[in-house]
């Protein structure tokens, strides 16, 4: 049994009401409508695709009578009397059950009530369709109802795994969207899940209240971020996107399983209050994968591979743990610093050190609303606040410190010119000496020589005279 839901318009009674029209008048103008079609279309195929898109979407899709149909209208009156008839006529003709489901805010009277409203109602009524049924046992039909709803009903689709069809007024194409493999980057989107949050809490904020809460990298990635929300004279709602977001997020932290060791479920024990609540937040905050990706709720220990969530700045309560899948495994908890230090560098631990399982299954204590989210995400940014002065501060302190040691080395470089200098001039000196000692007794020597070749020659003179 597959459930096709489908958007659903006005084209069974040939339009829209009109201007002083009356609903008997319009039910009327519907039933002529009908019996026209069928009297121009002699078979029941035929029919169904002339006598409205949502019967021609429904048949191009396949329905059978084992098969479920909910129509999705506008809460409009000329949308409620059409959504009525075609429960009907599918009964009939296809002999399968159906429904009309009116969606609040879903009109075209007024844009940003469409957008901020309509399209918010619309995807929790998908979602109550949907939630216990298989993604194989649900088809979307987007043929009918306001054109505006198409890109939405697509979005659905893709971000749920969900098969869309449609089928172009009365032409005999089903253009069909299967499900597409779309996943949030949930890194990517770390840093705004405070925006959305914030958006969502409020139904919608000024502008001006929305910037104070954008990441720190919003002009850098504002493409990125933009396309979560609705812009609207002067005021900041949750788009298409951001909606989808925030139920994607919602259903990965309801997903998520917590998992205690041994040690962690005594230090939880063992807590005093105060330190018991910080534990609770960070074991309910823990869940949601965005908040695993932020500041100092990621960082990797140095020694050893899990890694360790921190709580209000630096003396605060540690949990060291890691996440495979949807699952969360906490290993360690510590009420202050000074423990979670004194244990990491005498006693450090990885994650093989642990046996999965002798872990036990952590149940929240507390239900996190948008409230108290919002104030642990402002908790933690004064916390990166903090890291960063002191980060800002330990920066300009090593900047100090190589300075100094540039002076120092340069100080010595100097210092070896000068003595490398020196030395050379005195090995340059020593061997010149040298050179010199050994030129004289050379030339010394060649004197020597040519005072013997003049003997010589004298005397060779003499014997020739002779």
């Amino acid at each position: 049994m597959t459930l096709f839901i489908c958007t659903a318009g006005t084209s069974i009674a040939g339009g829209p009401v009109k201007s002083g029209e009356t609903n008997d008048h319009y039910r009327a103008r519907i039933e002529a409508k009908i019996r026209k079609d069928r009297t121009e279309n002699a078979t029941r195929d035929a029919f169904l695709v002339r006598v409205s898109v949502e019967l021609n979407g429904l048949f191009r899709a396949g329905v059978t009578d084992t098969d479920e149909v909910a129509f999705l209208t506008s809460e409009t009156e000329d949308g409620r009397l059409c959504g009525e008839r075609l429960v009907g006529l599918v009964e009939k003709e296809f002999g399968c059950r159906a429904i009309r489901i009116e969606v609040k805010g879903l009109q075209v009277r007024d844009g940003a009530r469409f957008r901020n409203e309509g399209i918010t109602h619309l995807f929790a009524t998908l979602d109550n369709l949907t939630a216990e049924r298989n993604r194989e046992e649900t088809k979307l039909n987007a043929t009918g109802g306001f054109k505006g709803t198409v890109p939405y009903m697509v979005l659905y689709g893709m971000f749920n795994g969900l098969t869309v069809s449609y089928v172009y007024e009365f032409s005999d194409t089903l253009i069909t969207l299967p499900p597409l493999p779309v996943e949030f980057d949930w890194a990517r989107v770390a840093p705004a899940a405070q925006t959305i949050l914030a958006v969502a809490q409020a139904g919608a904020l000024e502008e001006d209240e929305w910037r104070g809460w954008l990441p720190r990298d919003y002009y850098a990635r504002q493409p990125i971020y933009d396309t979560l929300f609705e812009f609207d004279r002067g005021t900041v709602g949750l788009s298409a996107v951001g909606c989808l977001m925030k139920k994607r997020l919602e259903e990965a932290a309801g997903a998520t399983v917590v998992h205690l060791s041994p040690s962690a479920s005594n230090a939880l024990d063992r807590s005093d209050s105060a330190a018991h609540r910080e534990f609770q937040i960070m074991l309910a905050r823990v869940r949601d994968p965005t908040a695993r990706r932020q500041s100092h709720h990621q960082d990797s220990l140095h020694t050893c591979d899990l890694k360790v969530w921190k709580r209000y700045a630096g003396q605060g309560p540690r949990m060291c743990y890691w996440v495979e899948g949807d699952d969360v495994y906490v290993a360690e908890l510590f009420p202050t610093h000074p423990e979670y230090d004194r244990f990491w560098q005498q006693f450090p631990k990885n994650r093989i050190d642990y046996e999965k399982s002798s872990f036990t299954t952590c149940e929240s204590e507390i239900a996190l609303d948008y409230s108290m989210i919002l104030s642990d995400m402002k908790q933690v940014g004064l916390q990166d606040d903090q890291y960063r002065r002191e980060i800002d501060e330990e920066i300009v302190s090593l900047r100090r410190q190589a300075d100094n040691l540039s002076m120092r080395t340069n100080s010595r470089i100097t210092e070896a010119k000068k003595e490398v200098r020196a030395e050379a001039d005195t090995r340059y000196r020593k061997m010149q000496s040298s050179y010199s000692k050994q030129i004289a007794e050379k030339a010394k020597e060649i004197e020597e020589l040519r005072s013997t070749l003049a003997v010589l020659l004298a005397e060779r003179d003499h014997f020739q005279g002779a």
